[in-house]
């Protein structure tokens, strides 16, 4: 009878079992945050790979009030320094001036800074980001693009707690494939982090072209925490 309660109740709620999560290896990506963190008008907040800036400061006046370090951009070729800039607006703001944004009531918009010789460059579409960093010719490359473009993250060292909500028996973590006109990059981790629970947690795949143009040809619905049905903004 125990038996028989447990099932209904597993089938009620709809939840997998804790899933076997099969381990792929993690590229080693790093960027060089140097020339941003000496930055005159910027300083470190949470972490010295966080910076607020402002707006009278270099990073400031190309319109970033948050500069920060992301190694997962680090397979980018170029290979130069790399920041994500990011600034906050309770206004709407124009289609072709940020590449990400998150957040409902004050969204945080993300761009990209580039630092060279002549100083600090930024990309603030996905138009300029290609034409800087296309064309796409290594799997660590198609991934760091991938994650750049998307805002999503990788999925590397995942283990299931036993509390959360399964979509799926088996979970896979990221991994890339090379085809005959560019990638796959499997399996980056979209949380939805905003709005009201519950907030899901889905694998997706992407293409990606060797001059950059991006696909998504599949997504995962993979689990949810205990905690997923409050609301945040």
């Amino acid at each position: 009878m125990k038996i028989l309660f447990f099932a209904l109740a597993l089938l009620a709620s709809g939840s997998a079992q804790v899933p076997i999560v099969q381990r792929e290896a993690r590229p080693p990506l790093t960027v060089n945050f140097a020339p941003f963190a000496a930055t005159r008008g910027c300083s470190a907040t949470y972490t010295k790979d966080r910076l607020a800036c402002e707006k009278t400061s270099d990073l400031g006046r190309l319109g970033c009030s948050t500069v920060y370090r992301r190694d997962e951009l680090g397979g980018l070729r170029p290979r130069v320094p790399i920041a994500v800039c990011e600034f906050v607006s309770s206004n709407e703001v124009g289609p072709g001036t940020f590449i990400t944004r998150s957040g409902i009531l004050r969204p945080a918009y993300v761009r990209f800074l580039v630092a060279g010789e002549k100083g600090f460059t930024l990309l603030s579409n996905e138009a300029e980001f290609r034409k800087y960093f296309a064309p796409v010719t290594s799997a660590n490359e198609a991934l760091s693009y991938v994650l750049a473009i998307t805002g999503l993250t990788t999925f590397y060292g995942f283990v299931p707690p036993p509390n959360y909500r399964y979509m799926a028996n088996r979970l896979r973590e990221t991994f890339i494939e090379k085809r005959d006109q560019g990638f796959i990059v499997h399996n980056v981790l979209d949380y939805e982090a905003y709005g009201c629970g519950p907030h899901l947690s889905s694998l997706v795949t992407f293409s990606v072209s060797a001059g950059g143009e991006l696909k998504e040809i599949n997504r995962v619905r993979a689990f949810e925490g205990p905690n997923d049905h409050i609301c945040r903004d």
